[in-house]
């Protein structure tokens, strides 16, 4: 698509979007028009299919992404339409040095060259990254397909990314890990397993406490927090067969007891 080859915006297509989205969160037009203080002829107008003249303002779709909890773009349909490629002369070192700084914030990745010291290899401790990368270096040259497999990916992932509050997995998961080993109690007992490791009902002790801590959180946070222990500990750099590892140790048990349990 060149420059002057602009798609004119499909009225249409935006008020099926407004309405998919109204039923998907399930309000009612009276519930929207009566937070965004517009009388329900206005409204209705502005969402009827079959009235092409009445629209809302750019004020109005502003309010109505708040309430509806996605971005302007998603109402007017703009995420269906394939964009063209940005020519490669328009973009500056310093858009690529923003959006490098921006990728490394979210994927933390590892860099290396190859044995010959040319190409550069990239990739993440984090797992779920790493197969996000491996696929997309798949088709990064697929056009069709790329488009596909994007927007299915965050329609996929959306909710989840919701339901953690826009936090990543092991940010979701450490939480929980710090709340663990904040707990004084477990870690007196975790320290006198370490110095009476003949008594081992001392370890029982400890394992019992940490089972009420465990299940206080809910099972996806608990999820989390299991697939995040061997990065939490490398990263915090917790020495092996001290309290923190332990206590660690115990709660990967405990998970993979529950979940046998239930298979």
């Amino acid at each position: 698509m060149s420059n002057t080859d602009l798609l004119p915006l499909d009225r249409k297509v935006a008020k099926r979007n407004i309405r998919k989205k109204m039923k998907e969160k399930g309000l009612s037009q009276k519930t929207v028009y009566e937070r965004m203080r517009m009388t329900q002829g206005d409204f209705s107008n502005c969402t009827n299919v079959n009235s092409e003249g009445k629209f809302f303002s750019l004020d109005r779709l502003w309010e109505l992404s708040q309430i509806l909890d996605c971005s302007i773009d998603e109402l007017l349909g703009k995420g269906d339409v394939p964009q063209a490629k940005q020519n490669s002369e328009e973009i500056s070192l310093s858009d690529v040095c923003v959006a490098l700084t921006y990728f490394n914030e979210i994927v933390r990745p590892e860099y290396s060259l190859d044995k010959n010291g040319k190409t550069m290899i990239i990739y993440s401790d984090i797992a779920s990254i790493n197969e996000l990368i491996r696929k997309f270096a798949q088709i990064k040259d697929e056009p069709e397909l790329l488009t596909y497999y994007t927007q299915g990916f965050i329609r996929d992932h959306k909710n989840i990314i919701r339901k953690y509050k826009f936090q990543t997995e092991y940010e979701y998961g450490k939480k929980l890990l710090d709340a663990i080993l904040k707990s004084n109690t477990l870690q007196v007992l975790a320290d006198d397993v370490l110095k009476n490791k003949e008594q081992y009902y001392k370890a029982d002790n400890l394992k019992h406490e940490l089972e009420k801590l465990y299940e206080v959180f809910p099972e996806n946070q608990r999820i989390c927090a299991y697939n995040a222990i061997p990065q939490y500990i490398k990263e915090n750099e917790f020495i092996e067969n001290s309290t923190k590892v332990l206590i660690l140790t115990n709660f990967r048990i405990i998970y993979d007891e529950q979940h046998h349990k239930e298979e």
